[in-house]
């Protein structure tokens, strides 16, 4: 078990607003973390919020932007791009396609499932939300670190449009613009986009090349039906499109896998010692972001996009009761290549090609009877994931297995996942006094993921290696294993019995958890909010994408889970122009996922 503890002082310059407050008047933002619309001070948990107004002020044009509006949260980008979130120390490092993410991001309550979903979410928006600690109840249950919603701005019955354009160094033109206004006295639409262009950034320290143009279109376009005053739906698609380069690594340093061949167990030793030679002569790059170097040859740039469908329907069924529909369908899909050791040597090239098909419902009634505020709910979500992975590593150290070769270069993982998510959910609120209100939730949740994977022809030294080692490592002499011609058998060694697994390793992760929250609320006075608030939430396992040498390397991580306890309080200061927050918290492991190394018997 693994404790996590921390108190956090907010004020009104730490949430990134100062420049836009006067010295009389705090903004007030309206909030739907408890999937209602309410003032943020009104909200007993710790929520860092930005009108669309303040993102702008403040340059949030991509997901990773954030941080400048919500203290706790940190942003990193993945070893190939994809957007990694962490809130109060609280994420999971990895990129795959399949692994859920510890903070989950939704745009108008719409989930994207995995962070390479999540590139053109801060696109024309009216606010932002960071809700922080686990978020399991109400928004899913891979929420351990916490949620962020995006707010997109709305179609409007008046017309509207604006236009932003900047020009930067590197000839980056960076524009985004909309349109709306009404088509008729039920309907309106609202139309936004945003592109960047820009040339190269990055220089080969080898040779005369560049690297780094960015090339990235997002849209988004909204239909608001209103036909009575009991009924919206709105119809939305947005999408993007990213035909960027990658971004190559930047050498700093070596740790050979293999700094000796005589001590490897089955190497060609000569082949090795002049793999070792070659990186020993490499001069790290210099104290320059720009410097870097990458395989040539290699057209090293993305493919990537995304769109997505969204009906979301409110019908009020009588004066105290809503009845609330959220569909969506996504799908996304990736093409890109990839240096990541800094080097002109294949080392650790990526070609990577992947899909997912994501289709997601909620259905919930939520109402009001005197002191009680009600929500009932219910949720589905289907993921289809596919990945091919090919990893280079024609001068690696590790790789000249076979005396006199053929010595592996390239190596191919495919997988499959067919991922299930059902979830039911209730929330009360309920008015203890005028000023204090209690609060009780929870959500029992199931997922069910179907997992295949291979590790299968990359080269003809993949062909020639692994059924050598199935030989020397069952004591059978070296050529029992054969494939015939014409075969592309998974080259994995089974876990057990070390034979070439030939077949597709194939698993299934079930798994069932209840989240919960109960939490207490008390309004001191017109200006002071206390609350103490008591959660669980979980996140749920996942199985990886690697070049296996065994099949025991593609067993899943099982699900984790995170028990929060936290108090604060919210505090306006209207005539000094002040908004202080502060919050306490502690936080309880079970079953932490991490992402880490493990020596490999065979590769080292």
């Amino acid at each position: 078990m693994l404790n996590k503890y921390k108190v956090a002082l907010v004020g009104a310059a730490a949430l990134g607003v100062p420049s836009l407050l006067s010295a009389a008047e705090i903004e007030e933002i309206t909030v739907t973390a408890q999937k209602r619309s309410q003032s943020i001070n009104d909200v007993g948990m710790s929520i860092s919020a930005a009108s669309g107004e303040q993102l702008e002020e403040l340059g949030v044009i991509d997901t990773g932007d954030l941080v400048k509006v919500s203290p706790g949260l940190v942003f990193t980008a993945s070893q190939n791009g994809t957007p990694l979130f962490s809130l109060r120390g609280v994420g999971f490092n990895d990129y795959t396609l399949g692994a859920s993410p510890a903070v989950s991001v939704y745009v108008d309550e719409v989930p994207l499932a995995y962070g390479a979903f999540t590139k053109g979410a801060a696109l024309d928006l009216e606010r932002v939300e960071v809700l922080k600690g686990p978020q399991g109840l109400l928004f899913g249950q891979n929420s351990t670190g916490g949620a962020i919603n995006y707010i997109a701005a709305k179609p409007t019955q008046a017309f509207e449009s604006g236009l932003r354009v900047s020009y930067g160094r590197f000839n980056r033109l960076e524009g985004e613009g909309f349109v709306s206004g009404g088509l008729s006295n039920t309907v309106s639409g609202r139309i936004a986009v945003s592109g960047i262009q820009s040339d190269e950034w990055q220089k080969s320290t080898s040779r005369d090349d560049e690297l780094g143009a960015e090339d990235v279109f997002k849209g988004r376009a909204q239909l608001l039906w209103e036909p009575n005053d009991r009924a919206t739906v709105l119809f939305g698609v947005n999408g993007w499109t990213d035909k960027s380069d990658t971004q190559a690594g930047q050498f700093q340093g070596l740790a050979l896998q293999i700094s000796d061949p005589e001590s490897a167990l089955v190497a060609d030793v000569e082949e090795t010692q002049r793999r070792i030679d070659a990186f020993g002569a490499l001069e790290p790059a210099a104290s320059d972001a720009r410097a870097a170097d990458w395989d040539a040859e290699r057209d090293l740039d993305r493919d990537d996009s995304f769109y997505q469908f969204t009906v979301r329907a409110d019908f009020e069924l009588n004066e105290q009761v809503t009845l609330t529909s959220i569909s969506a369908y996504s799908e996304f899909d990736e093409d890109y290549a990839m240096d990541r050791d800094g080097t002109p040597l294949r080392n650790a090239g990526i070609n990577s090609i992947g899909s997912v098909e994501s289709l997601s419902q909620e259905l919930r009634l939520s109402g009001t009877v005197d002191r009680v505020r009600w929500l009932l709910g219910a949720n589905y979500a289907s993921n289809d994931v596919r990945s091919d992975e090919n990893i280079l590593t024609g001068d690696s150290t590790n790789t000249a297995i076979l005396p006199g070769g053929p010595w592996i270069a390239s190596s191919v993982s495919s997988i499959t996942q067919d991922i299930e998510d059902i979830g039911v959910f209730a929330n009360l609120e309920y008015d203890l006094t005028d000023r204090t209100t209690a609060l009780a939730g929870a959500r029992y949740a199931e997922s069910d993921n179907d997992y295949s994977a291979c590790m299968h022809e990359g080269d003809a030294g993949m062909r020639a290696t692994f059924p050598f080692f199935s030989d020397v490592l069952r004591g059978e002499d070296p050529g029992t294993t054969t494939i015939a011609p014409g075969d592309d058998p998974c080259l994995s060694l089974d876990g057990d019995t070390l034979e070439l697994s030939r077949t597709p390793y194939e698993d299934r992760l079930k798994e069932d958890n209840v989240s919960w929250r109960i939490g207490l609320n008390h309004q001191a006075t017109e200006d002071l909010l206390l609350y103490t608030l008591v959660s669980k939430g979980f996140k749920t396992g996942s199985f990886p994408l690697l070049p296996a040498s065994t099949t025991a390397q593609f067993e899943p991580v099982t699900q984790e889970s995170v028990l929060a306890y936290e108090a604060g309080f919210k505090w306006s200061l209207p005539a000094q122009g002040l908004q202080i927050n502060s919050a306490a918290f502690y936080y309880s492991y079970k079953d932490k996922q991490v992402r880490g190394i493990i020596r490999d018997p065979i590769f080292n």
